[in-house]
């Protein structure tokens, strides 16, 4: 086994520990930084091992290790379980919120998401009003129904800066693995060997881990906060039961998807997913939860958009099928080929499976609770594009809520029973498999040059907080806490007067502006209004001729290499 513990050493922990290996250079692409298929590989080889050989585990310092922690981790869940899910929690959050401030730092984050949001939540801390100057000054509600960013605009007041949301969303978005745990625990019962395994799963998933890197988004918080409703929901002391109400209502104030989300809920609990001794009450809630969901979905989708002065941005997002329900129910007579294509296409099917491999496709095992994730996957493989149905993004929290309910349901069946110490290797495997590039892997990855440290550091936190800016996409979320932000192909604001300062950097992100559209937006401001207050390398600050000055004291130097 020596031979084996050092494979797993050197192809799995190694990289995982330290975020792999790579080199890159015009012409040549080598890396080895994700350890899935090598771990894959090397469990298969171990069970082939097992199965002819006893007591090979035994000689496996790896394996020895593994399974005393293992133990350790079993036990203490199984003794006092909020103080090691806590410890857990606090870790993995801390993981991802590294992961997702190393991108932001070096200017991977952008307009879309962080900006919108930063700059919505920001004008709520201060106005109460949700103005979206990124989305060309219209109230954030008439574009997207989150109106958690109430609440959220109310926290923000503790601290105005885009890395304060990536930290909530990363505390928010992991702490759904507790409810998941006690899913588990309330399913299964406390000794069941695989309910230490399911927050581990939960933090292990691909997909939520790539919602937490990419951006902010306020329906993340859907995840954990309808997790937790079905778990006190589904309890049998009142008390729990309304407090699981109140968790079932704040989600649906998530995003107007939220709606869909709980009508598949509601669903799955009158075809009888809930536990045997709750039953009575979730399958009459069920009802309660579809009514609720369609309220606030067709609320959200028709009314809301109207009184924020303007029109539901993502009406299009299902032509030609139409935008209601209704419509979309009779899509498949009307429109056969279109729908049928969409519904089936090959990149569904593959976003189907990366979806469903780090769960180890255990939620197929429980039809009655896997219609809860229909909704989900339906508003996501009916929509027009590929966008939606991409894994690197964030579009998977919405069916992830189905799955995650399924998952502990699924661990009842008897077939499962039947094979569970056969099969859980293999979804430890699974769960590597997608789990991808570790969290140190992008602390290194996104790491900040000396010239985006210097923008960063000396004139982006100098800019004066009354002016309203233009900048380069991958500048405006460190500069969208004030009233107006927007990147550079708008340079004018609300009332069509000229920004007070423009930001430009050639180096970094500028979409959707080619180089030779932003060669001529630094033209045409060269020659109206504006003068450079600053060049440094790639990076030029332009103010208006009216303003005094962009920078809060005197400019800084430039760097030495910019």
């Amino acid at each position: 086994m020596a031979v084996w513990d050092s494979l797993f050493v050197l192809l799995v922990l190694v990289p995982f520990v330290t975020g792999g290996i790579w080199l890159r250079k015009p012409g040549l692409q080598l890396e080895y930084t994700q350890a899935g298929p090598a771990a894959l590989v090397l469990l298969l080889a171990l069970a082939w091992m097992m199965k002819r050989k006893r007591n090979v585990t035994k000689n496996s310092a790896v394996c020895r290790f593994a399974l005393e922690k293992w133990k350790e981790w079993s036990q203490a869940l199984e003794r006092t379980p909020t103080r090691p899910l806590l410890v857990a929690w606090l870790a993995v959050a801390l993981f991802w919120f590294l992961s997702s401030l190393s991108r932001h730092l070096a200017f991977g984050s952008g307009v879309a998401d962080l900006a919108i949001f930063t700059n919505a939540i920001w004008n709520v801390s201060v106005s109460g009003v949700p103005f979206s100057s990124i989305k060309g000054g219209i109230s954030l509600l008439a574009d997207h129904q989150d109106f958690l960013v109430y609440p959220l605009g109310w926290i923000f007041k503790l601290w105005r800066s885009p890395v304060f949301l990536l930290l909530l969303q990363a505390f928010g978005l992991s702490l759904g693995a507790i409810a998941l745990y006690g899913l588990g625990r309330q399913r299964l019962g406390k000794t069941h060997p695989i309910v230490p395994w399911l927050p581990l799963m939960y933090w292990l998933c691909g997909p939520l881990r790539a919602a937490n890197l990419f951006d902010f988004h306020p329906e993340v918080f859907m995840l954990p906060l309808f997790l937790t409703s079905i778990w006190l929901l589904q309890e049998k002391k009142v008390g729990r039961r309304a407090v699981g109400i109140l968790f079932f209502l704040t989600a649906l104030a998530a995003k107007e998807s939220a709606g869909p989300v709980a009508c598949g809920l509601g669903l799955a609990w009158i075809l009888e997913a809930g536990p045997q001794n709750t039953r009575y009450f979730t399958r009459r809630f069920g009802w309660v939860a579809i009514v609720f969901g369609l309220t606030f979905f067709v609320i959200d989708s028709r009314y809301i958009p109207y009184l924020a002065g303007g029109r539901y941005s993502y009406s299009e997002l299902y032509a030609p099928f139409g935008s209601s329900p209704f419509e979309l129910l009779l899509a498949p007579f009307r429109y056969p080929a279109e729908f049928f294509h969409r519904l089936f296409s090959l990149s569904r099917i593959k976003f189907l499976f990366g979806i469903l491999l780090p769960l180890g496709f255990l939620p197929l095992f429980a039809p009655s609770a896997l219609v809860a994730a229909l909704p989900g996957f339906l508003m996501l493989f009916l929509s027009a594009g590929e966008q939606r149905i991409s894994l690197g993004y964030h579009y998977a929290i919405e069916p992830m809520v189905g799955l995650l309910f399924a998952l502990p349901i699924a661990l009842e069946s008897v077939k499962v029973k039947r094979y569970l110490p056969a099969l859980l290797p293999f979804w430890m495997a699974a769960a590597l498999l997608s789990y991808g590039r570790s969290d140190t892997y992008y602390w290194r990855h996104f790491s900040a040059t000396n010239h985006q440290a210097w923008v960063r550091k000396e004139v982006l936190k100098k800019i004066g907080g009354n002016l309203s800016i233009s900048a380069s996409y991958a500048l405006v979320p460190h500069l969208s806490t004030r009233r107006w932000a927007s990147e550079l192909s708008v340079t004018t604001d609300e009332r069509n007067v000229p920004v007070d300062c423009v930001l430009v950097d050639n180096s970094v992100n500028n979409t959707p502006l080619s180089n030779q559209q932003l060669y001529e937006i630094q033209a045409r401001l060269e020659r109206r209004e504006y003068k450079a207050e600053l060049r440094c390398g790639t990076f030029t600050l332009y103010r208006k001729k009216n303003i005094a000055a962009c920078l809060m004291g005197p400019p800084p130097s430039c760097p030495e290499r910019s």
